[in-house]
């Protein structure tokens, strides 16, 4: 299946929008990481027990009961991490919850069609990890010595750039056909 570049585009919405979320409120690879990480183990285990359940519930609830499922394993995983990882707690606390179910939500929202597909969800999860690892490390070594004020926006200028590049690639290998 041959797919066009227009829905390339839509397979990336969601991935896009996980890494935007995520870089909100990282300003490290080590804390960029664990919370894609979390994040899409969160979105992986929702998208597992909606796919084992969305035959019994009736199609009018299956985004409350994900929301819902999301937020309940959003808050374990929060008080796991503040268990047992306190120093990361202690960075970026309360908002631990609220980045993992943002993450979760969004991507859900942009696929909108209710397949509950494991191997997507897992796909999206490698590709968000991999995006969030590259993007934080170059917001690391370019946000070196800069306050966090300037630290966090500098993620949203790479990410702009590198879209930039990539459009102007697309566009090329666009007019060569």
């Amino acid at each position: 299946m041959i797919m066009s570049n227009k829905d390339k585009l839509k397979t990336c919405d969601p991935i896009i929008a996980g890494i935007c979320t995520l870089l909100i409120a990282t300003s490290s690879l080590k804390l960029g990481a664990f919370m894609a990480i979390f994040s899409c183990i969160i979105m992986v285990i929702t998208n597992l027990f909606m796919h084992i359940f969305k035959d019994r519930i009736p199609n009018d609830n299956l985004t409350i009961f994900y929301v819902s499922f999301s937020a309940f394993l959003s808050g374990l995983m929060n008080l796991i991490i503040q268990a047992y990882m306190p120093e990361m707690f202690d960075e970026i606390g309360l908002y631990i919850p609220i980045i993992i179910f943002c993450t979760s939500i969004v991507v859900h929202m942009l696929y909108d069609d209710h397949l509950y597909s494991i191997t997507r969800s897992l796909k999206t999860s490698m590709g968000i990890i991999i995006s969030v690892a590259i993007l934080s490390t170059l917001r690391q070594i370019i946000g070196l010595g800069l306050p966090n004020t300037l630290a966090y926006p500098t993620t949203f200028i790479i990410v702009a750039i590198l879209f930039a590049i990539a459009s102007g690639i697309t566009s090329r290998i666009n007019v060569k056909q």
